[in-house]
This record gives structure tokens, sequence and C-alpha cells, in this order.
């Protein structure tokens, strides 16, 4: 291997380039021909989980409580409101509901766009 990371006349990008063009794998960026990087589209949209999550977490920190009060407000498990939180659960349209009320909104509100 040359320095500079250069293999022949091949350089790394130009390999990093061939590769994701080709879907060879999956990059979260991809790098197009004119070596501009651009977001796929599918990260660019935000999942109803994400959206839940971000809205959850301005809400309660918006009233000033901390994970530990809106779970018990909500009869939920503390690292379960952590868990949402970070988008790493999927879960039911129920425990929606509880943490919902224990924040005094409706469930769109914690869905919405907004």
């Amino acid at each position: 291997m040359r320095s500079g990371g250069v293999l022949g006349k091949v350089s790394v990008l130009q390999m990093l380039r061939k590769r994701c063009l080709r879907n060879c794998c999956r990059p979260k960026w991809v790098i197009t021909a004119n070596s501009v990087v651009m977001r796929r589209q599918e990260a660019a949209v935000e999942s109803a989980r994400q959206r839940l999550a971000r809205r959850l977490r301005a809400e309660r920190a918006k009233r000033e409580i901390s994970q530990e009060e809106l779970a018990d407000r909500a009869g939920v498990h503390r690292t379960f409101v952590g868990s949402v939180e970070r988008a790493e659960r999927n879960i039911s349209i129920d425990n929606v509901e509880k943490l919902a009320r224990a924040l005094q909104l409706d469930i769109a509100e914690l869905l919405s766009t907004r």
C-alpha cells in the first residue's frame, strides 16, 4: 500500500464511491458522482417512533419532570420511559395512551409533526 491512502491509481474515496453506488453496502451517507454527500431518503424521513420519542422528551422537559416521575404517573417502569425517549422501543398504543395521560395530552399531540 502506498502512502496517502492510495491503492494503485484508485483512492480510498473512489473505492467508497464505487462500493456505495454498486449497492454492496448500506451506508447512511452516499457519495454521488460529483463527491457531494447526500443523506439517503429513508434516513431523512422521521418515523412515528422517532417522532413519539422526540415529542415525549420535549413535553416532559417543558413540564420539568424527570423520567422517573413520568413513569410513576403513567404506571410504567422508569427505564421504559428512557428507552421510549431514545426510540429503542416499539410500544403499544396502550402505553402511548398512558404516557399521554400522564402528561395531560391527547395521543395525537404526541404523534404530531410540529
